[in-house]
């Protein structure tokens, strides 16, 4: 999974759907192993990294129920004040509900909000920190949700964007059996992967792999000082 991470950011966020929708978005994968994504040393590492410990205003962009917020949280100082942004407010309701019970035991503050990545609700130059998880390869538009993140962040301060490349597990093989593949086989699971791919593009839905191409779009919006991550 790419982690590409970017001075002074903004965001945008288009999901295509109807908070009141009986299936929110991304509901399917919300599920309690999405707690375990991430090794607590990277989490670590990673705040070491972008020095947590300034943080007071953190965004969280496609907060979906919040477990990448209460992931991070244990990494900023108790002063930090977490805003979680999604546009199921199913999802947000979920978030709240957690919120309280970690504020308890944290003494941070948790607000969760309902809005659109394309139009975030929160003001110019709020945050120290904006961030999303597994969403820019959901929305139509990356860059004018790159660009929304960039507009809520304050100048010298962080965008963080954790995306993965879909495409490559095509490439990987788990046993050294598979390693004895066809190569007329291997490329007809390709092509039928690269077509998913293209139709979900088509349909407005995202590109599923776009994580190794996120420091391109970071500089396409004026991003500067570019880390990645793998």
């Amino acid at each position: 999974m790419s982690t590409t991470l970017e001075k002074s950011g903004r965001v945008k966020y288009n999901q295509n759907r109807n908070s009141d929708s009986t299936t929110g978005h991304s509901e399917d994968v919300l599920t309690e192993g999405r707690e375990y994504w991430w090794n607590e040393d990277f989490l670590e590492l990673t705040a070491n990294r972008l020095d947590f410990r300034d943080c007071r205003n953190v965004a969280d962009i496609g907060c979906g129920t919040g477990t990448m917020t209460f992931a991070l949280s244990r990494y900023f100082p108790e002063t930090t004040a977490f805003h979680g942004v999604d546009t199921e407010r199913k999802h947000i309701r979920k978030a709240t509900q957690r919120s309280r019970k970690e504020a308890k035991t944290s003494g941070q503050q948790f607000h969760f909000i309902e809005g659109d990545a394309a139009h975030i609700p929160l003001g110019d130059d709020e945050m120290d920190l904006a961030f999303c998880q597994t969403l820019l390869i959901h929305v139509e538009d990356p860059t004018r949700v790159l660009q929304e993140m960039k507009r809520i962040t304050r100048e010298g301060s962080w965008v963080l964007a954790l995306e993965p490349n879909n495409l490559v597990t095509s490439l990987m093989f788990d046993t050294y059996e598979q390693t004895q593949y066809s190569i007329p086989e291997l490329l007809k699971i390709i092509e039928v992967r690269l077509r998913c791919e293209s139709g979900k593009r088509k349909l407005g839905l995202g590109f599923n792999s776009l994580g190794d191409a996120l420091p391109d779009l970071f500089r396409r919006v004026g991003l500067k000082d570019i880390h990645v991550w793998i």
